[in-house]
């Protein structure tokens, strides 16, 4: 995505929400989104048919 096309969300799926690796992995994306002016909402959302180590990524912009 284009820095004119921000996402206005994006959707971090992950086996164990909760986890640790992947609240700190979240909370490193917002900080990185931050220092970049973007003001994307980053939710997480458990999503059992992903391995442990895998994480999914869904940005969504405005028109959605």
């Amino acid at each position: 995505m284009s820095a004119d096309r921000t996402p206005a969300q994006i959707r971090l799926r992950a086996a164990t929400a909760d986890a640790p690796e992947v609240q700190s992995w979240a909370t490193q994306l917002r900080d990185q989104l931050k220092q970049r002016g973007w003001s994307t909402q980053v939710d997480i959302v458990q999503d059992t048919h992903l391995a442990a180590d895998q994480l999914r990524l869904e940005p969504f912009d405005t028109a959605q």
